[in-house]
């Protein structure tokens, strides 16, 4: 029997994935970290409410579990500035990297971007690629990083322009093969599925899953 750790659980990904781990025989107990409690409830949920994620540090023996899966993330309007996105999406998902290390956890599963790259001229993607760089340096046995493209799906909160990112793309999705496949919109539920599925294997060192390859997992 597994148990679970689970950030960014009322996200896109995040919700989806988490409705995936408690039907899962496989898992005997999902954490979740939130600011507020889910409405709903399962025998195998355990819900830690937190003023501020900062705060996991107090409860870094959770973090001592089989899969610590990090759907953490915001966008530039909602944090308003850049050291708020920053906080949300570097910070905290390398201070639960650093826990998930020092716990034993035995893999690390992160959502990032298309586009990752420290070098980027793009201060979202540049901020991905800097993650990613730092929690490979960790030295996790097990690091897997999953790179969406727009990501499809109804989310508690309403982002106009992935709305219409996805109104416009598509009814274009047959354009987007061959090389433009890493280009295409992905549901938010598929992407929950692989990231369930490949915590299901041990995939040693860094394993990277760009947006084509997730389309192309059956």
């Amino acid at each position: 029997m597994k148990k679970a750790l689970l950030l960014g659980a009322t996200g896109l990904i995040g919700s989806q994935l988490l409705k995936q781990l408690l039907q899962d025989d496989n898992y005997e107990e999902v954490v979740v970290f939130v600011r507020r409690n889910l409405t709903h409830s399962h025998p195998k949920l355990r819900q830690i409410q937190l003023e501020d994620f900062h705060q996991m540090s107090q409860y870094q023996n959770e973090f001592g579990v089989n899969d610590v899966f990090c759907c953490l993330g915001t966008t530039i309007k909602k944090a308003k500035t850049q050291e708020r996105f920053k906080e949300v999406d570097f910070i905290f998902p390398l201070l639960a990297a650093k826990l998930a290390k020092e716990q034993g956890a035995e893999r690390y599963l992160l959502v990032s971007s298309m586009g990752a790259d420290e070098h980027s001229r793009f201060f979202y993607n540049q901020v991905k690629g800097e993650l990613e760089k730092a929690i490979q340096n960790l030295g996790l046995r097990s690091f897997l990083i999953f790179r969406p493209s727009l990501l499809l799906g109804e989310r508690a909160e309403f982002r106009f322009g992935e709305k219409l990112s996805a109104w416009i793309s598509q009814p274009l999705s047959f354009l987007f093969t061959g090389s433009f496949l890493k280009y295409r919109p992905i549901q938010g539920a598929k992407v929950a599925e692989i990231m369930h599925r490949m915590a299901q294997t041990f995939l040693p060192g860094t394993q990277i899953f760009e947006n084509d390859q997730m389309h192309r997992l059956r």
